[in-house]
């Protein structure tokens, strides 16, 4: 019964409709003398308001264990003051020692509560998996709004503007926040469950220290299925056109087609709640979704309104810079689809082992595959060394992936430096864009920023910012991990989260 609280996890844009049958099915559970977990208790929370956020804390202690609600009083570093503390409450928590155990008093500050909850979690070296639940969303999802700002679509779901630090002041705001947690769409990984971690929280309670180590740096960030030029679609194109035929990151025993890897990256090999996606389809359904983005660009480009949006924002961001760019959009139309078309072909054949031509004139068995779930809000990356994957959508060049001992899946993590310049991309992007995003700015004035945030100029510029899960291929069996901090390869480090 309690596998299915996975469904809990899943309200994307505000809704809860998906937590209704595993909380009635947990009736029976309780009326048996059974007890959750406080990760059950806390996902069963995700997303809904309270009008005090301290009852987030406590209001679902009598249904959990006892077990689950001692505090190791190593977790929270007690002796040196944070680096960027500020002049706020959680300063006063600086000297004050953690709870013996979880309970309800509001005689305390919500900030201590929260600081107490997070120790409690982390007490349990299992919960590291946690980090799932939390990270970065991107201030404005322009591949899924048209530009409207972050903020706004906040505003319209009911929770608070998204900037914010890597952990959330107001878990109120989780569900609109970040991604469904891989675990829950189906996936079965184990990429560093075999090592512990040893997980601190400074001493203010504003930032958490892990150890982790860097798999490798992002070198580009793409949607396949959503370009927002269509030069950015001939650079995909291109980059299938001069790949290698095998992806680096296989096995040496398991030597496995770059497209291949691709294919699965781009869905985090679950399809349907399967795990590993079914091989003998999954290329050629990627292909089939590839030549039908390629199809609709150059419809769209034929489109004058289209057209001229594209022309606009070319002018906003300056665009293009790049020689091969200016060559392309100086075709006509019906050029440059052909010229897509022909790379497409050349990948076909240079990358396929297998002809699919009479596959892409039948109907798609595989339709969404170009929507599918594991792909909302998350992004395709490649990385300096070629591995491939999914992370989140806010992520972007130069920022790190990297594999956290205790967990199922590697993490993405940015840099304060590097979150301010992505906010400064995204209003270059998204301001001054459609009339949407105009309309929307003049209504929802406060975007930008939520309260109590001093930004990301004010942070430790040696911390790390968690974006969310990513998917890497070929990291997320554990075969890579040897089973201790001393595994063959891989150097553990201690990150500080901001």
């Amino acid at each position: 019964m309690l596998e299915r609280m996975g469904e809990i996890a899943g309200p994307q844009y505000g809704l809860r409709f998906g937590s209704i049958p595993p909380m009635l099915s947990s009736v029976s559970h309780f009326r048996e003398g059974g007890k959750w977990t406080l990760e059950q208790w806390l996902v069963a929370c995700q997303g809904r308001k309270v009008t005090d956020r301290r009852d987030l804390v406590y209001a679902g202690l009598a249904v959990v264990d006892a077990a689950e609600v001692t505090i190791d009083q190593s977790i929270k570093d007690v002796e040196s003051p944070s680096p960027s503390a500020d002049a706020d409450e959680y300063v006063k928590l600086r000297n004050k020692h953690l709870w013996p155990v979880l309970s309800p008093d509001y005689t305390v500050s919500t900030e201590e509560a929260l600081v107490n909850l997070a120790a409690c979690l982390l007490s349990r070296p299992d919960n590291i998996t946690l980090l799932s639940y939390t990270g970065q969303a991107n201030e404005y999802i322009t591949s899924l709004f048209d530009g409207m700002p972050r903020a706004a679509f906040d505003f319209v779901a009911g929770t608070p503007p998204s900037t914010g630090p890597s952990w959330h002041f107001d878990p109120n705001s989780l569900a609109s926040r970040t991604q469904v947690p891989f675990k829950h769409l189906g996936g079965r990984f184990n990429a560093c469950t075999a090592i512990p971690n040893s997980p601190r929280i400074s001493a203010n309670g504003k930032e958490l220290s892990l150890s982790a180590h860097t798999i490798d740096t992002v070198d580009k960030a793409w949607r396949w299925f959503a370009p927002a030029q269509p030069e950015e679609l001939l650079d995909m194109l291109l980059y299938l056109e001069s790949a290698p035929t095998t992806y680096p990151g296989s096995s040496d025993e398991n030597k496995e087609p770059f497209l291949t890897a691709i294919a699965h990256a781009n869905i985090a090999d679950i399809w349907n709640g399967s795990c590993p996606a079914p091989k003998d389809t999954i290329t050629a359904a990627f292909l089939h979704a590839l030549h039908d983005q390629i199809t609709k660009t150059a419809s769209d480009m034929k489109d004058s309104e289209k057209a001229a949006e594209q022309d606009a924002r070319h002018r906003r961001l300056g665009l293009p810079t790049e020689l091969h760019h200016k060559a392309f959009l100086a075709l006509d139309p019906d050029a440059r689809a052909s010229h897509l078309r022909e790379i497409f072909e050349s990948i076909k054949s240079h990358h396929v082992d297998v002809p699919i031509s009479d596959y892409l004139k039948a109907p798609n068995p595989m339709p969404d595959y170009s929507s599918a779930s594991t792909q909302i809000w998350r992004t395709f990356f490649i990385t300096s060394s070629r591995l491939v994957g999914l992370g989140p959508i806010s992520l972007g060049k130069g920022d790190k992936i990297m594999l956290v001992p205790g967990t199922y899946t590697p993490y993405a993590f940015s840099t304060p430096r590097q979150m301010v310049e992505k906010d400064k991309a995204g209003k270059r992007t998204s301001l001054g864009g459609s009339w949407r995003a105009q309309m929307a700015m003049r209504v929802f004035g406060w975007a930008g920023k939520s309260a109590g945030d001093p930004g990301w100029e004010k942070r430790r510029e040696d911390g790390v910012v968690l974006l969310g899960e990513a998917y890497v291929r070929g990291w997320m069996d554990g075969r890579r991990v040897k089973g201790s901090e001393g595994s063959e390869g891989l150097k553990f480090e201690r990150v500080v989260v901001v």
